[in-house]
């Protein structure tokens, strides 16, 4: 009886210690990710009400967005005071909002029953429409944002090209013609250089080719059928969703500026949930997962080192319009059209 006892109390000391550093642990562990230094947090802007197709405006200090086809308004919201500013009458059957660089026009697409969808241009200065010929589709702003380009097509007439011109469609200059019907996307990144990619309407992956505007001479860029959308920032390093055919799938990659180097990013996510930084080659991904809040990364666009974000949010985050300030230490983005922002 007297040898178990010293056995019964060191195992009775052993039992406590354990419970003492798992507790310890415990609690050491749940500080820690609650109190990390790099863990942001995601909050909500003085914009309270669902916003659609948001831009910062050009000093940053507003958000421009559509109210929504039910209200359809235009408006300019600050995000110091929260004082809003109507920018248009009533728009109806709004489609799509293409924003100029410097936020004094846009591109709007309607959808109208019957007829598909057509272009004009407003002008929040004159608050005045310019509509485009019906051929024209597929536009974007120019760099300086004094041209619009677009696809021009006609089935009669059997014309297909891009063309450049002044916002309101005149002063038009055919830059190539083009073979595609599918149409194109545009990627303009610098004031005499864009990308261009054909639209696809299934799954699967194309060329990317760059365009010279003032000489109208044309090179690919991403000479096999992989590539399927289209970002750059403003030193024309490319990101896009890079398809892989044997699991019909995508990725992100980049191919950085003057290279042929892609690099597989393996982050799974859309042209349409990156923000780019401003004057800076990195951006901001979020990464959609399932029954979670999406992931994001920040991604440097020229060798692909990736970092992610890590962030604490009392709501769903679905993140899409991604934005960064003009000091790119804020991010703004919409999630189930809510605007929030994270202070990088």
């Amino acid at each position: 009886m007297k040898k178990t006892i010293p056995w019964i109390i060191a195992i009775t000391v052993l039992l406590i210690i354990t419970v003492g550093v798992y507790f310890l642990s415990g609690c050491q562990k749940e500080e820690s990710v609650s109190t990390t230094a790099d863990t942001k947090k995601v909050e909500e802007t003085i914009i309270e009400n669902k916003i659609y197709f948001p831009a910062l405006s050009e000093s940053g200090k507003e958000v421009l967005y559509f109210s929504g086809n039910e209200e359809g308004y235009l408006y300019s919201q600050s995000l110091e005071n929260g004082q809003i500013t109507k920018l248009s009458e009533q728009i109806k059957s709004l489609e799509e909002i293409i924003w100029s660089p410097q936020k004094n026009k846009a591109i709007i697409c309607f959808l109208e029953e019957g007829s598909g969808v057509s272009y004009q241009v407003y002008d929040l200065k004159t608050k005045k429409f310019s509509e485009l010929d019906s051929h024209i589709q597929n536009l974007a702003w120019a760099n300086s944002g004094e041209k619009i380009i677009y696809d021009y097509y006609s089935y009669k007439e059997n014309i297909n090209n891009i063309s450049i011109s002044n916002p309101d469609g005149s002063n038009w200059n055919k830059l190539i013609d083009i073979e595609y019907r599918e149409g194109f996307g545009f990627v303009t990144y610098a004031s005499e250089e864009i990308y261009y990619y054909p639209r696809l309407t299934e799954i699967g992956g194309d060329k990317i080719f760059q365009l010279n505007i003032k000489s109208a001479l044309t090179k690919e860029i991403i000479k096999e059928d992989i590539a399927s959308g289209a970002l750059a920032d403003s030193n024309g390093n490319l990101i896009f969703n890079l398809y892989h055919q044997e699991v019909e799938s995508y990725t992100l990659a980049i191919l950085p500026k003057g290279t042929q180097n892609i690099i597989d990013l393996e982050i799974k996510s859309g042209i349409d949930k990156i923000g780019i930084f401003n004057k800076k080659s990195s951006a901001i991904v979020a990464s959609p997962q399932e029954n979670s809040n999406d992931k994001l990364y920040q991604v440097d666009l020229t060798n692909g080192d990736k970092k992610e974000i890590t962030y604490l949010s009392e709501s769903r985050i679905n993140a899409y319009n991604l934005m960064l300030s003009l000091n790119n230490e804020t991010l703004y983005f919409t999630s189930d059209n809510y605007l929030y922002k994270i202070n990088l």
